[in-house]
């Protein structure tokens, strides 16, 4: 007698018990790339809500930052601040985008306001009068920080979306 395993009842059993397993996992990953990529449009929108006040406010505060925060803004302040308002009008977008589910634009929009943002922090450095070569702004080390943690916070999002 010749045993042929598929044939048997037991093969046909599992074999049948097996489609709709494999198939349950598959939707089960599916499912939750789809839950994970809305969790990080749900947490990238929550950064850039945060984010873009508090560039605003950062502006701000370095617009007055010269002699120790006494109200001085940097030197040429008006072509610094340019980067900074790119910066704020590309998260902006981004914000935009991830509302139309336009993921290639807000990571597009993201990555090009990070690096307005760098634009702005690097030409902070030593804008203020003094020194041989002009001194940095009262609370510079604070906006290279705060530059910084925005950064990897955003970057850890895009990985995601």
């Amino acid at each position: 007698m010749t045993f042929y395993p598929s044939n048997s009842k037991r093969a046909r059993y599992i074999r049948s018990r097996a489609a709709p397993i494999l198939c349950g996992i598959l939707v089960s990953f599916s499912v939750a790339n789809v839950a994970v990529a809305e969790d990080a449009k749900v947490v990238a929108s929550q950064i850039l809500d945060e984010a873009i006040p508090e560039f605003q406010r950062t502006m701000a505060s370095m617009s007055q930052g010269c002699h120790n925060g006494q109200g001085v803004p940097p030197l040429n302040w008006s072509t610094r601040q340019e980067p900074g308002n790119k910066a704020v009008k590309s998260l902006s977008d981004a914000r935009v985008a991830l509302s139309r589910n336009d993921i290639s634009g807000a990571k597009k929009s993201i990555e090009a306001g990070l690096s307005q943002w760098d634009a702005l922090i690097a030409a902070l450095a030593r804008s203020c009068s003094g020194g041989s070569g002009g001194d940095d702004p009262t609370y510079y080390g604070r906006y290279v920080g705060y530059r910084d943690q925005v950064r990897e916070r955003m970057l850890t999002v895009l990985r995601f979306l």
